[in-house]
């Protein structure tokens, strides 16, 4: 990479198995530096010691960072937030979209990030768009969902 060049920081809120495919897509197609945040101690620390680990062996030398906290993702290019509980026995689907939207609520709340210019907030898979993610002048506001619709209709 040219001097004075910086790779695009995405920051990764959520190391459970979709958080950590997406990171470790991320990373092989080289999209940029990843950082892994999630509330369970020395998950996301691990998962990217693994992801790091494994970069000289698939041909990747992206920076990988595990954090349970958010100071982490200050400057992030990008946020995926796959963060949120699944849901339980008794547990109704209204149940878990507000339990769900409100950890997505925290998740933006807490992260790091400047408002885009030209940029996409996103949401969650089982969401689509999240409404309250929303910020004046930002466009493009749409969902994992919305992607996999269309990749669905070819």
């Amino acid at each position: 990479m040219p001097a004075g060049d910086r790779r695009p920081k995405i920051t990764v809120v959520g190391a459970g198995n979709v958080g950590a495919s997406v990171a470790q897509y991320a990373v092989e197609r080289e999209l940029g530096d990843v950082v892994l945040v999630d509330v369970i101690e020395g998950i996301p620390q691990g998962k990217a010691l693994d992801l790091a680990q494994a970069g000289p062996v698939h041909g990747y030398d992206a920076v990988l960072t595990g954090s349970n906290g958010y100071d982490e993702t200050s400057n992030s290019d990008i946020v995926v937030i796959t963060a949120g509980l699944a849901r339980k026995p008794g547990m109704t689907r209204d149940d878990l979209l507000f339990k769900n939207a409100e950890i997505v609520g925290g998740v933006v709340e807490e992260v790091r990030v400047p408002a885009p210019a030209g940029g996409r907030h996103g949401g969650h898979p089982r969401f689509g768009p999240v409404p309250h993610l929303h910020r004046p002048g930002a466009p493009g506001l749409r969902g994992e969902r919305d992607g996999l619709r269309a990749g669905r209709s070819r």
